[in-house]
């Protein structure tokens, strides 16, 4: 995994974190996510437990500098967000404030959230 790949991964686990609980279906995601990256799948079983702690984001805009590669993290971001069917305020907040630090608009934001729905549609099938 690169550390494009590793600071996504991160601010997935921060989305999921985000309401104050760990869902089984934020979980899912975010393991269908790494297999999708090009993890196996006794990686991400080792990876579980790191998986619940809360990371540190420091870096996220250092290796995720050009706007496509962040729309594509939005994307993934969204996709986990919607996992559990219910989206909390913190977890809307934490949305907004991704946005804003990955200097994605309002228009952008409303149409990466209809391909997260699609895409936690395909990936839940």
């Amino acid at each position: 995994m690169n550390d494009r790949q590793r600071e996504i991964v991160k601010a997935l686990i921060q989305m999921a974190w985000a309401d104050q609980r760990w869902a089984p279906e934020e979980e899912s995601m975010v393991a269908n996510v790494l297999l999708r990256m090009g993890c196996e799948s006794a990686e991400v079983e080792q990876l579980k437990d790191a998986l619940k702690q809360y990371p540190d984001m420091a870096h996220l805009e250092t290796h995720i500098p050009d706007h496509d590669s962040r729309l594509n993290a939005m994307r993934l971001l969204l996709a986990v967000a919607f996992a559990d069917n219910a989206l909390a305020s913190e977890e809307l907040d934490y949305i907004q404030r991704m946005a804003s630090r990955l200097s994605i608009n309002d228009t952008e934001l409303d149409q990466l959230r209809q391909e997260a729905l699609r895409m936690r549609a395909a990936w839940q099938s």
